[in-house]
């Protein structure tokens, strides 16, 4: 799920603080668990504070794609930002969000 805490890590590049979180700018891949199934492998890149998703970042799936870019608290979308649909009829939705739900003003492109 977007924007969801991810599970079980396979690998961090970044900066991470002397308590072991991270903290900074910082690059994630991972495989969560929904459902008891494993999900497709999502990347993370963006900036982290005190071990979650704050400030700007974009999520990936593995393949390169966008998910998602823009503003993030506390793992969850937050802010102003753009997030695509590969397999919709949406194509893109730009607009703020809060508590990763669209919030505010935001445009669908069809």
């Amino acid at each position: 799920t977007l924007g969801s805490t991810p599970k079980a890590h396979d690998i961090f590049e970044g900066q991470i603080c002397e308590n072991g979180h991270k903290n900074g700018f910082g690059t994630e891949f991972w495989l969560p668990q929904q459902g008891g199934k494993k999900s497709p492998r999502i990347k993370y890149k963006g900036q982290y504070l005190q071990n979650e998703r704050s400030g700007y970042g974009t999520q990936y799936t593995l393949s390169g794609k966008t998910l998602y870019f823009g503003s993030w608290k506390k793992n969850k979308l937050d802010g102003s930002g753009s997030m695509n649909f590969p397999e919709s009829d949406v194509l893109l939705y730009q607009g703020d969000f809060s508590d990763n739900q669209f919030s505010g003003d935001g445009v669908s492109f069809y």
